[in-house]
């Protein structure tokens, strides 16, 4: 990391640098943050996967809220837990640059995740938002529900492994529904427990699918909503015509609910369907 560092100013014109799987850890990271201060051509930087933990979030702020040019960050899966996400966050609300941001698969945990958004909707410039794996069960997501509601500039949410439930589905439904930029969302993996989405989940949220007419990917996998969650979503599929992907994967739907699914999209050309 050292070396890349030193030559990085040599590279004025650099507009995307992906970095990641390199496992270049806390000191890493800390070098990184200082070319970051100086740098005014990067637009998009990929950090994802290098597990530099708590302190290399932290040591990483100061270059983030420094940079003026940054779009795009992609920070998942560095194990910074709480205290790295907790550092990060004024640092992203410094940047007014940053239009898309992940953060998922850290085990920031809920207050940690809920503080991001609080930035995210104070600053209402963000178009990609990665909270993957942020546990933020029910209350938390009503609290994203309010965020999503008033962003007129969010085209891709992932809230992929979050805890949520069926209350949480109540909540995002009429926010997705009112959301007019809105194209991808992931709300996979958040059947794995008892009281996750299912089949209630799947009801709440089909008047939403149904009323949005921006999205174009919906990721539903995951989420143990069985033939009577496809029952109910089916006819806001059929109805929704911006949707141009659908994840339907390991929701126990068994032949009778694929069925269903696939009756609903008939006849369209182009759309990938993954069952």
């Amino acid at each position: 990391m050292a070396e890349l560092v030193e030559v990085l100013p040599s590279f004025g014109r650099l507009a995307n640098l992906d970095l990641s799987r390199n496992n270049f850890g806390a000191e890493g990271a800390r070098l990184l943050a200082d070319a970051l201060s100086d740098n005014g051509s990067l637009t998009s930087l990929n950090l994802a996967g290098n597990d530099f933990g708590a302190d290399g979030g932290k040591a990483l702020a100061p270059g983030i809220a420094a940079n003026g040019s940054l779009t795009s960050l992609d920070l998942s899966y560095n194990e910074m837990g709480f205290e790295g996400a907790k550092a990060l966050a004024p640092a992203i609300a410094a940047n007014g640059s940053l239009t898309s941001v992940d953060i998922g698969y850290n085990m920031i945990g809920k207050e940690a995740a809920l503080n991001l958004v609080s930035v995210f909707k104070d600053k209402d410039q963000m178009k990609s938002v990665g909270l993957a794996c942020c546990d933020l069960g029910a209350d938390g997501g009503k609290i994203v529900a309010d965020y999503v509601r008033v962003s007129g500039s969010l085209t891709s949410l992932n809230l992929s492994l979050t805890r949520l439930d069926a209350e949480a589905a109540k909540a995002l439904a009429p926010a997705i529904a009112a959301n007019g930029s809105l194209t991808s969302l992931d709300l996979s993996a958040n059947g794995l427990k008892a009281n996750g989405l299912k089949a209630e989940g799947a009801k709440a949220l089909a008047p939403a699918i149904a009323a949005n007419s921006s999205l174009t990917s919906v990721d539903l996998s995951s989420n143990g909503m069985g033939v009577e969650g496809a029952k109910a979503l089916a006819p806001a599929i059929a109805a929704n015509g911006s949707l141009t992907k659908l994840d339907m994967r390991w929701n126990g739907m068994g032949d009778e609910g694929e069925a269903i699914i696939r009756k609903a999209v008939e006849g369209r050309e182009g759309f990938v369907l993954e069952m």
